[in-house]
């Protein structure tokens, strides 16, 4: 779409060659709105999926799903979903669809890893993962602006990614019963916010 836009900007889709006022007029105010898009570009863009973050009394009110099939079926109306014991061994990628969702439940699974594109889900605000067998976050974690709980107890995590100096909001970490060392569990508490309560054992 960026690269549509930048070619209509060099003018490499010209105009039929109607020379009228009306048209080149019209043609230029279209060429200004396109360049100042471009121009806001991707914080336009990341702004929209935020759009519908609920406070946390309107997130009680919102139903829990707990079939994936069910949640793929009214993905614009998941907002909370738990998919805790179902013996799931990869992160399962139709969650990526879910744009409003701000309560994820995968704990007590047999989960390896997490793909890049979690950082898909703008909106996430509560995320917990415990017990499964994550070795390692990726880097594109650090990208969930307004995930402020975060649990991940009873892992297989050996170090953290200085990314998640990013989680600005983050309020509650649960990282006990891990394989980091002591000096990864200084360097967690370094790189949370200062108000962030850090839960090691």
């Amino acid at each position: 779409m960026k690269n549509f836009i930048l070619n209509i900007l060099k003018n490499e889709f010209p105009l039929p060659k109607f020379y009228n006022f009306v048209v080149l007029f019209s043609f230029d105010m279209l060429k200004y709105f396109l360049f100042h898009l471009v121009l806001i570009g991707g914080n336009f863009f990341n702004h929209t999926y935020s759009q519908n973050l609920l406070s946390q009394y309107e997130l009680e009110k919102k139903p829990v799903f707990t079939s994936l099939e069910k949640a793929v079926a009214n993905k614009n109306q998941v907002y909370k979903l738990n998919l805790s014991k179902q013996k799931l061994k990869e992160f399962p990628k139709e969650i990526l669809l879910f744009e409003n969702l701000q309560e994820l439940n995968l704990s007590d699974n047999l989960i390896k890893e997490l793909p890049n594109e979690i950082s898909n889900l703008k909106n996430l605000q509560v995320l917990n993962l415990s017990k499964n067998k994550i070795k390692k976050l990726p880097v594109t974690i650090g990208d969930l602006k307004h995930l402020h709980t975060f649990y991940f107890s009873k892992n297989r995590l050996v170090y953290f990614p200085n990314e998640m100096r990013g989680l600005d909001n983050l309020k509650f970490i649960d990282i006990s019963k891990n394989q980091l060392t002591y000096d990864e569990l200084v360097f967690i508490k370094k790189i949370v916010p200062d108000n962030c309560e850090v839960l090691t054992k």
